[in-house]
């Protein structure tokens, strides 16, 4: 073998290298805990969930969707909820600062209003009944009809394509 061919093979093998231990990532949950999810999107159903600091493996990534390992399980989570730099896993930040808090999230919003939202908004006057139509109406629509929504109208994981 002549030696342009040597290098060419081996600059092939380092190349192979990088592109391999580039599909290595870590993150590591940011948020208090993160659904790990069947499909790109919040309508699909929940595969597990991961409390803060634990780190996923990174298997692709897909605009603000990453696809991840996560034990033995593979799903998505939206980027905004991991972080690149190790996270230490603690208390709700709130907590953390000294702040009382409900410790509601978005991701327990989402399944409905819990107990906390209906006293705030029976103290207020207000009804909670519209919101929880809202959350009652998002509740029956499946992945798929929410995934030709989404296509059709741009939004979501399709805005940018």
């Amino acid at each position: 073998m002549n030696r342009p061919s040597k290098i060419l093979l081996t600059a092939a093998f380092l190349g192979t290298l990088a592109v391999g231990s580039a599909f290595a990532e870590d993150l590591w949950v940011k948020s208090e805990s993160v659904e790990i999810r069947e499909g790109k999107g919040a309508v699909y159903p929940v595969i597990t969930t991961v409390k803060k600091g634990q780190p996923l493996t990174v298997i692709e990534r897909d605009g603000k969707w990453i696809k991840v390992k996560a034990g033995d399980k593979d799903g998505y989570v939206y980027e905004t909820a991991v972080s690149p730099t190790k996270i230490d896993g603690g208390g709700n930040i709130f907590q953390n600062m000294g702040i009382k808090g409900s410790g509601m999230t978005s991701a327990s919003a989402a399944k409905g209003l819990d107990k906390d939202a209906e006293a705030y908004a029976s103290g207020k006057g207000m009804s909670p009944r519209p919101l929880q139509t809202l959350v009652d109406a998002a509740k029956k629509i499946s992945p798929k009809e929410w995934e030709a929504f989404a296509a059709e109208g741009k939004v979501g994981p399709y805005a940018r394509k």
